[in-house]
């Protein structure tokens, strides 16, 4: 039933409606800008290499070797976004 639903709110309200933003309507760009530029999903399943654990820093950075990643955890003194180091 929710399903149905939304697929019903999508197909007559939110997709042909002006977008707040953008002033145009979400279908029409997808028809004339997006949909040409989407590729199918890869047949094979994205498999991870290598896993183990990290800290997660009070900045709320995880650095491992050379690749620093903003987490969206948010330490007990707060969190900031900032830029990764160049």
């Amino acid at each position: 039933m929710q399903q149905r639903f939304f697929s019903e709110w999508l197909s007559d309200i939110a997709n042909r409606r002006k977008h707040g933003t953008t002033g145009r309507q979400p279908e029409k760009v997808f028809l004339e800008a997006e949909k040409e530029k989407l590729v199918p999903l890869p047949v094979q399943d994205f498999i991870f290499s290598k896993s183990g654990s990290t800290t997660v820093h009070t900045n709320c950075h995880i650095v491992h070797k050379v690749l620093c990643i903003v987490c969206l955890y948010k330490h007990e003194r707060g969190c900031h976004r900032s830029k990764s180091p160049a």
